[in-house]
């Protein structure tokens, strides 16, 4: 016979579980209340068409980001740290000489990569599973040009997939050969002249091809998933013979600054869109977990671990993609909140960088190799820089841009007074290395 005071115990346990899961749902349920009321003014159905909609709307969240960037870099750090972003008057665009590095805990790159997303409208996420991180400095003056992080690609996403024209049994075969490049852009005073477009281009460079070989060619990514039980396949992705291509996907809307990223016979970045002969619109359905905030899912993944949910588990690389949005679905299938809340209704525009010739025979299983061509980030930088960066250095003026030759130290500091703290001294040229290392 139990013990009545255990009994009790087990009663009062699962009465305050239960009191525990409706706050959650509640708190849940007010936040995408008050998400949808504000870009959709009662209406769920209309479509937002202005940016700025969108940048009121996660002013907030950048707000909370950058709080926890301040959290996670020491005031040495970040004293350090700042001198890698340049002025104006030390940038010249016939002498920008790009210099990629992958970010490694021993290079202790992570807080400038950090600081240099703090610029963005948007916080950008963390990626999941297989992630690679880059920065971009410029050699001439060892400054910082942008950043650039592949992450591993969701599992199901139709305008990318309608676009290759695989079937799900490719798509499971051959998904480990896709990242999507989850952070992408430049910092001032480089993204006045299009450094943008260097930093995009750079990730069809053979060097980042090579690191992508080295850490993950001839792996199996092994994931015994739900989505898998009703097939045949035994991982998600065979061994990958190589990185066969990259998805972009803008901020907010359409960007200007993916379009006509092609330097023929180099690398052409593609959009969606624009595939001959098809409907594809080139544009995401507004799926994902872009409008939960980081404190809510925090609190998604506590639930799950206390009703001892197998997802919580299944964090790591090879148990698939996207773990936070399994987090997120899981999360609102246990509390009973609709799924058509998955949809924040914010679409992006979709690019495709190939990596390979063959890259949808590849992809499709019809062929088993990779055939690639690819050219250094030297090569790529100097037609980037010929075509684009120094003729927009040059125009500035006649277009009545921001002149990136104003961009002062007033302007740094300004940039980063949500850290609060600061010690900006100037750096010499051609210094990143021994300043690295301090």
């Amino acid at each position: 016979m139990k013990d009545p005071q255990t009994n009790l115990e087990v009663l009062l346990s699962s009465e305050r579980s239960n009191l525990d899961k409706e706050i959650l749902k509640k708190r849940i349920t007010n936040h995408l209340q008050n998400y949808f009321s504000k870009i959709f003014a009662g209406n769920k159905d209309s479509k937002i068409k202005e940016k700025s909609n969108y940048r009121r709307l996660y002013h907030e969240r950048l707000h909370h980001y950058r709080v926890g960037l301040k959290k996670s870099i020491t005031h040495q750090d970040f004293n350090n740290w700042i001198n890698f972003f340049a002025l104006g008057s030390e940038v010249k665009p016939n002498k920008i000489s790009p210099q990629v590095i992958q970010v490694t805990k021993e290079n202790k790159l992570g807080s400038l990569f950090k600081l240099a997303t703090s610029f963005w409208s948007v916080p950008p996420s963390s990626g999941y599973g297989r992630r690679l991180r880059f920065v971009v400095i410029d050699e001439f003056n060892g400054k910082l040009i942008g950043v650039f992080a592949l992450g591993d690609a969701v599992i199901g996403q139709g305008v990318r997939d309608e676009w290759i024209g695989w079937n799900k049994d490719q798509r499971f075969s051959r998904i480990s050969s896709i990242l999507d490049g989850y952070v992408v852009g430049s910092v001032p005073p480089y993204n006045m002249i299009l450094g943008g477009k260097l930093i995009t281009s750079l990730i069809a460079s053979k060097e980042i091809s090579d690191t992508f070989d080295e850490r993950y060619s001839g792996k199996i990514s092994e994931y015994k998933g739900e989505k898998l039980l009703t097939t045949d396949s035994k991982s998600l992705g065979s061994p990958p013979d190589g990185l066969a291509l990259v998805t972009i996907s803008s901020a907010l809307g359409k960007s200007s600054i993916y379009n006509r990223l092609h330097i023929p016979g180099i690398l052409k970045l593609f959009r969606t869109g624009d595939k001959e002969n098809s409907d594809i619109r080139g544009f995401s359905k507004g799926f994902g977990h872009f409008h939960i905030p980081d404190d809510i899912y925090g609190e998604m993944v506590e639930y799950l671990r206390e009703i001892e949910h197998p997802v919580v588990k299944k964090n790591r690389y090879g148990h698939g993609p996207n773990y936070k949005m399994r987090v997120v679905r899981e999360a609102f299938k246990s509390l009973k909140i609709d799924r058509k809340f998955l949809q924040h209704k914010i679409e992006r525009e979709l690019f495709i960088m190939p990596l390979a010739k063959n890259f949808r025979e590849y992809l499709r299983l019809e062929q088993r190799s990779l055939e690639k061509k690819l050219f250094s980030a030297k090569e790529i930088s100097d037609k980037v820089l010929d075509r684009w960066v120094v003729p927009r250095s040059i125009r500035i003026s006649e277009y009545d841009l921001p002149d990136f030759k104003k961009w002062s130290q007033e302007d740094i500091l300004n940039s980063f007074l949500w850290y609060g703290v600061s010690n900006f001294t100037m750096m010499r040229k051609g210094n990143f290395e021994q300043q690295r290392e301090n």
